[in-house]
This record gives C-alpha cells, structure tokens and sequence, in this order.
C-alpha cells in the first residue's frame, strides 16, 4: 500500500518501523529459529566491535525428590480421605548420590558483526516516497546481502555445536536406515538427556538436496508422538519429521570428514593415553570443554578442528556393545548410542605420534542422580578412539542439525552509533538487534545508507542437539 505521494516516509518513524518490519519478516532465516532472551539481552550496553562474552544460564537437571506411598495399593481410590491418607502415609526420597545444585554460567560470545551497504544520493533521500520504493530501493539489497551473511554464520555455528552424532548407514553403533529413523532416535536421546518434551517445537535444518536422496521410498509414519499428522512417502512430509519441524538451509555446506585413522584389523591403533597433569581424561562437574591425551596417532598426524571422534572399550571395533554410550544422568542408564565429542582445534601430534586434545561438548562421569552426569566412567587407559562416520579414505557428507531451540541463546547488543552520524534508528526482531544509518562523505556528493549489527549464538544444552551425517 502506498504512502501519500507527498510524504517522505524516512521522515515518518511509525511508517518507516512499519516498512521496515515488513520488509524484515519477510525473508525468514535460521536466526528466527533462535530464542534472544530478554533477560540477557536487554542488559547488554551498545557496542561498536565484535569479540566481547556473554554469559548465559545453564539449566541443570533439576534437584527433586521422589514421592513414594507404599501403603497406595491398601487405600480406597472412592474414599473421601484418600489423598490425604496417602500424602500422610508418604516418604521422601532422593536418589542417590543425588549432588546440590550448582549455578554454571555459559560463555558466549558476540563474535558476529553483520554490515551491509547500499550507495544513494542525498538528493534521492530528500524526495517523496512511498513504502514500496523504499523497500525496492534500499531495505531489499540491505536485508538481502546481510540475511545472507547472518544465514551462513548461524548455520556454521550450529553445525560446529558439540552433541549427539547420527550416522546413515547399515551398521555399527549410532547408525540409522534413514533420516526418519535418525530423527526418531534424535529425538529419543534429547528427551532422555535434556528432558526435552514429546511435544516441544524441534528443528531439522536440511541442506536442500538431500530431500531426493535421503528419504525411502516405502511409506513409513515417523511422526510419532501425540499429534502423528501423516506419512513420509517417496521422498516427502506432511508438516514434521518425527517431532522435527524441517527448514532448508542451502549455505549448510557439505562437509569432508578426513579417513580414519590408521586401523588394524578393524581396530584403531590410536588409544587413550595416561592422564597426565590437568588432563584427566574426563570430568567431575561441568564444563564446555574436556581434554584427553591420545597416542599412536604417527608422527605429524593433524587432527583436524569440528571433526568428531567416539570411544571404544580396548581392543574393540566400532559397534554396539563395544562403545562408550551416552547415559541418562538421573540413572546412569545406557542409551545405546555412542557418546561423540567435537574437537575444539586443530591439533598436530609430536614425533612419537602422541597428542592432547581439546574436545566439546563435557565427558562428565559420576553416578545416576547427579546433575549434568553422562558417562558412568572416566576414559580407560587403553581404549580405542575413533573419527565418527569415516572410512578407509575421506568422504564427503550432507549433515542435518536437528535441535530443541531451548538448548540455544542468541546474544545481540545495540550498534553503538557514532556521535554526529545524520540519521539513524535502531530496530529490535525476535531480540536479534540491528541499526540502519546514514553516512555522508563530505566533498563527494556519496551517500551510503549502512545495516549494522552484532550477535553470536551459543550452546546453553550440548544434549539437545544433534548432527546427522549421510551420503
């Protein structure tokens, strides 16, 4: 709908903002998947730089206690008093070796700064025009290439995200016969680790070209949950996948996962080596990173940073029974999928092939009950490790991010605008802050109206999220 072709909408602030949240809403990326809690963000001070920490509350498991009735069976459900008789009858019990709460704090970084540029002429800006030519002219090729800039660094950081790892295939340990299957046991493992709800909002991220190629052809109901809403049949969905709400992300790159490491009939000969100083193979209570101490990776080897590796018992192969599985922490149960670990950076090993790697998300090992708790033993001296999802020699492979998007925080402080810029105006979406400016450059006659804005995204829940690699 046009304006008066009198008015000059820059000048008008209710019809700008309009025009502007149009024109933004339009176009909807990853980020709008991301929660920007108010708590956090409305506290943070205009920047004008990248690289500064935020921090965000990890939520634990929380401490509870278990009511138990053993006299229920003996009460007359009709009977008038029988909650009260049964609330009396009652004991407390906590489990055991249940630890008190600890408050942990995450780091987060802003270390995004989004800028795109579009050339105008003061004289154009002075003239009458409507919303449509104010979104043609400017808003589109601003919110075009910065959108597109946001895409590929939000979809970087949720692949880079430490997790759970599910492979397409037809065997071994954390392996699925296709992407519904993955999905279904994605979503097993975020409700066993995280506590995640059958019916909470759950994202898959796809790179588009995987649809043709991933799907079987026999129909097959992977929406279970209370609100099944249809079949997956040659290749495509009704509105979910298994609980997962699907999104297209064509910057979600394929990505190269190196050759394994050097087997020996099918065992790796790279092993878990001693603890030594503050390396302890494991941890006792959280943290986002880990470090281990690998052997007999060859002299030089590197490994590289975002490949993921899992743990075997020694002398074993990779396959179910053999593994180190991720446990329920309020149990200690075994969940049957291989617990897997991203390296943080590049490492390159000495000359006796020995390495310390940095590794997210946290091996924490400890009894059931305890918080944050997922495997029941530090790493053995002795056990194999292995490069999840590689084979004989490279391959290439198209992953999905599957995620419950409270396991995530966005973070975005205002632009901090420099004093005597002639015009600006800063906009709020979703929490995700972005500033519009203009700049002029004296002498020149060169106008250049600016999009600026600063945010990082960050893991507050490693549990509630997994990447599944396939061919």
């Amino acid at each position: 709908m046009s304006t008066n072709a009198n008015i000059n909408i820059f000048n008008n602030q209710t019809l700008f903002e309009d025009t502007v949240a149009f024109k933004w809403k339009a176009d909807q990326t990853i980020l709008e998947l991301i929660p920007f809690p108010k708590s956090i963000n409305d506290k943070l001070t205009p920047q004008n730089h990248s690289g500064d920490t935020v921090y965000a509350r990890r939520p634990s498991w929380v401490q509870s206690q278990i009511l138990s009735n053993p006299s229920v069976g003996t009460q007359n459900p009709n009977d008038a008093d029988f909650v009260d008789e049964s609330l009396a009858a009652a004991v407390y019990a906590s489990p055991t070796g249940f630890q008190p709460l600890k408050q942990i704090k995450v780091p987060i970084a802003v270390n995004h700064e989004i800028r795109a540029d579009v050339e105008v002429s003061a004289q154009r800006l002075s003239q009458s025009l409507t919303r449509e030519q104010i979104e043609e002219e400017f808003l589109e090729p601003l919110f075009t290439q910065a959108k597109e800039q946001i895409q590929v660094a939000v979809t970087l950081d949720l692949f880079t995200a430490a997790g759970n790892t599910l492979i397409l295939g037809s065997s071994g340990n954390g392996y699925a016969a296709d992407v519904g299957g993955a999905l279904a046991s994605a979503k097993a493992l975020m409700t066993q680790r995280m506590g995640t709800t059958q019916l909470a909002k759950k994202y898959a991220i796809f790179h588009p070209d995987v649809f043709p190629s991933w799907f079987t052809a026999a129909p097959a109901n992977y929406n279970i949950g209370l609100d099944p809403r249809g079949q997956q049949s040659g290749g495509g969905f009704d509105k979910d996948i298994a609980g997962f709400i699907p999104k297209e992300a064509a910057t979600l790159s394929p990505f190269t996962i190196p050759a394994q490491f050097t087997l020996s009939s099918s065992i790796s000969t790279v092993t878990v080596a001693a603890p030594s100083g503050s390396v302890t193979n494991g941890l006792t209570s959280w943290a986002s990173t880990w470090q281990v101490n690998l052997a007999g990776l060859g002299s030089g080897y590197v490994l590289a940073k975002n490949v993921r590796i899992g743990f075997t018992r020694a002398g074993t192969t990779f396959t179910s029974g053999n593994t180190y599985n991720w446990t329920r922490p309020t149990t200690a149960a075994d969940l049957g999928k291989v617990a897997t670990f991203v390296v943080v950076n590049s490492v390159t090993a000495d000359s006796s092939g020995n390495a310390t790697v940095t590794l997210a998300g946290p091996l924490i090992y400890g009894t059931g009950g305890q918080a944050n708790v997922n495997l029941t033993t530090a790493l053995p001296t002795g056990a194999n490790a292995y490069i999840i999802g590689a084979g004989a020699s490279a391959s290439i492979v198209r992953p999905i991010i599957a995620f419950d998007p409270k396991s995530v925080v966005g973070v975005s402080p205002a632009w901090d605008v420099p004093i005597g810029t002639p015009w600006h105006r800063t906009f709020k979406a979703g929490g995700f802050r972005f500033t519009l400016l203009v700049d002029r450059f004296p002498g020149t006659g060169q106008t250049v109206m600016s999009l600026r804005g600063l945010f990082g995204v960050g893991q507050v829940r490693e549990e509630g999220f997994t990447t599944i690699y396939g061919a």
